[in-house]
């Protein structure tokens, strides 16, 4: 059966489920060697996490009120640092290409009682650096160099997959998530596209990125809480260029 992606913007009923998204992702990532990139303890076990999670998605909830879909969101309005959440959903289909729930279309017994439509993926984008990068020794110049660009640029902030579901029906919720934000960005004038992203495990994330339309801008170190250094590569994404 195929899937179809399709992407909205966060809920207050998302909170948990994109808390759940991180701990897929944490407890997948040692079983294909990047352990390292987030850690081994679960963000829904980790107080601080949990409240921060759950400030950004009020705030993006909020900041939804007073736009319209076609909005790109002015991020940091009244002075209020905060992200804007969207969400990858996949719906399974039939072969005919309707939607499997909608009315007219039952499900089936070969579909193993799929959902009518799964988180898959969540993405949240701003238009600022990150302040935790911006402070970073090694960063603060990239960061200097991105904020100079105010009011032209868009950073994605976080893009987690769902590491529960399997990977055919997961496919294409993170390049749809990134296709969104910079239809988004080119709608409202915007000339870049920024992401950050660990370099560990040869390097595979990179790539990823790059098979989206991103550039390496530069490779740098981040120190941790625990004095321990993070490998990261801040990548740019020239929106006139992308043909995505």
């Amino acid at each position: 059966m195929s899937h179809t992606i399709t992407i909205r913007d966060g809920t207050l009923a998302d909170e948990a489920h994109i808390l759940d998204l991180f701990d897929s992702a944490i407890e997948y990532l040692p079983t294909i060697g990047s352990g390292d990139q987030w850690g081994p303890q679960l963000f829904s076990k980790q107080q601080s996490r949990q409240e921060g999670l759950s400030r950004i998605v009020t705030a993006s909830v909020e900041n939804q009120k007073n736009a319209s879909p076609g909005d790109l969101f002015d991020m940091s309005r009244d002075n209020i640092p905060h992200a804007r959440i969207l969400v990858a959903e996949s719906t399974p289909t039939t072969s005919g290409g309707a939607v499997v729930g909608q009315k007219g279309v039952e499900k089936g017994e070969e579909e193993d009682g799929e959902a009518p439509a799964v988180r898959v993926a969540g993405l949240a984008y701003q238009d600022f650096v990150p302040p935790n990068m911006a402070a970073n020794e090694q960063y603060r110049p990239s960061a200097d160099m991105i904020n100079a660009r105010e009011g032209k640029f868009v950073y994605v902030w976080v893009l987690v997959s769902n590491f529960r579901v399997d990977a055919e029906r997961r496919k294409g919720g993170g390049s749809a998530l990134l296709g969104r934000t910079i239809e988004l960005a080119k709608a409202h004038g915007k000339k870049w596209v920024y992401v950050d992203c660990w370099t560990g495990n040869d390097r595979k994330l990179v790539q990823y990125y790059e098979r989206q339309g991103f550039s390496l801008v530069k490779d740098f170190l981040f120190e941790k809480p625990d004095g321990s250094m993070w490998p990261g590569s801040l990548l740019e994404l020239d929106v006139e260029k992308y043909n995505g």
